[in-house]
């Protein structure tokens, strides 16, 4: 079983993940790196080439908002010969679960 100690210190990482992840940059960013979570949470580990096509984005806005994701700890990816895979690290699941949990709650 875990102490608070442990408990808090979880969450407090947690917290810290979520808050480089969410910058207060320029609007299309943030709704790109929102597309790219949320995506990766309902097809799990992919190639990078048939993420960008299944979120729709161009190449800018989808390298930005991945860089942003991989910097803040939430994707992590893994070399290949067809140039990459993605996936969620589990920071990247639990907020991704908040934010559906949020959202849930909103309707």
């Amino acid at each position: 079983m875990e102490s608070k100690d442990q408990q808090s210190d979880d969450f407090g990482t947690f917290l810290q993940s979520v808050q480089r992840a969410v910058k207060t940059d320029e609007e299309l960013k943030s709704s790109s790196t929102l597309r790219i979570m949320s995506m990766l949470s309902k097809i799990g580990e992919v190639e990078l080439v048939q993420l960008m096509t299944v979120v729709e984005m161009q190449w800018d806005d989808f390298s930005q908002g991945i860089n942003s994701l991989q910097s803040a700890g939430l994707v992590q990816m893994a070399e290949t010969g067809k140039g990459g895979r993605i996936k969620l690290t589990s920071d990247g699941l639990n907020w991704v679960n908040a934010l559906t949990a949020s959202d849930d709650k909103d309707e």
